[in-house]
């Protein structure tokens, strides 16, 4: 399980030189955003019709998150962690066909520039003052590649964040629009293994309206091949089944007790 104490304490500590300028401030209980999205200009949406959603080929970056935090009656919102934006890429890198992880990594190298106060000439709607309210960065990882190809990305990732490394709070996966079956393959299991390892937590993403529950399966299948058999049990909405169970927009966790976690996965629809 990820030490979250010291995330904590790292992302508090942070957030206290935040310029808040941007953000109105109301005497209520600090809040982080723990999951938005900052688009860069050359986004390119995943398996969405470009002309159905248009508004998605605009930027949407630091500015205008403040504009539309500015607009909402109290709350005093004191940073953010920023999530990778589902952009197109080929799980096991470039080839002929495919850019491979150029997208991904330009997410990773534009948070990163955000996190640290460094924007290009050209702005991409952030400036130095915006550094600190970037908390975290959760960026893309090729899941159903295995742990050979998470390896190699993330040494990719970890080049393009540089010094804003430290601010990689755990990788997302989205299972929207994906086949049944990719996220608990043998090398999803191994890549996840290898994530918790490095404790690094995974955020998963699947849509129920759209695609039903196989996703949610695929997710138990997974947990259920890692921990070598052992019943994972699934609890729909904030109920769910007895034990620990897999909650909606909660962590899945193993419901035996005394069973060491080996990995950590935060489920959002």
């Amino acid at each position: 399980m990820t030490d979250m104490s010291a995330w904590s304490a790292s992302s508090a500590t942070d957030a206290m030189d935040v310029d808040h300028s941007c953000i109105p401030l109301a005497p209520s209980i600090p809040v982080i955003d723990s999951h938005m999205y900052l688009l860069v200009s050359d986004f390119d949406v995943l398996g969405i019709g470009i002309g159905q959603y248009d508004v998605l080929r605009e930027e949407y970056s630091v500015d205008k998150y403040c504009d539309a935090i500015a607009q909402q009656a109290g709350g005093n919102v004191i940073g953010f962690i920023v999530m990778e934006p589902n952009r197109p890429a080929c799980i096991m890198g470039p080839h002929k066909e495919c850019a491979g992880w150029d997208g991904p990594l330009k997410d990773v190298s534009f948070f990163s520039r955000v996190a640290l106060g460094t924007p290009l000439s050209s702005g991409q709607g952030h400036t130095a003052k915006d550094a600190n309210l970037c908390l975290g960065i959760v960026p893309w990882v090729p899941l159903p590649g295995g742990k050979d190809t998470v390896k190699q990305y993330l040494k990719l990732a970890k080049k393009n964040a540089g010094d804003a490394w430290s601010r990689v709070k755990g990788f997302s996966y989205v299972l929207e629009f994906k086949e049944a079956g990719k996220a608990s393959s043998c090398h999803s299991v191994e890549a996840l293994e290898y994530l918790g390892r490095k404790g690094y937590p995974l955020d998963v993403q699947i849509d129920i309206r759209q695609d039903g529950c196989k996703h949610g399966k695929d997710i138990i299948n997974l947990l259920y091949k890692l921990y070598g058999g052992l019943p994972v049990h699934w609890g729909c909405g904030h109920g769910g089944t007895q034990g620990r169970s897999l909650c909606h927009n909660g962590q899945a966790t193993i419901p035996q007790p005394g069973t060491e976690p080996k990995a950590t996965i935060i489920i959002g629809q």
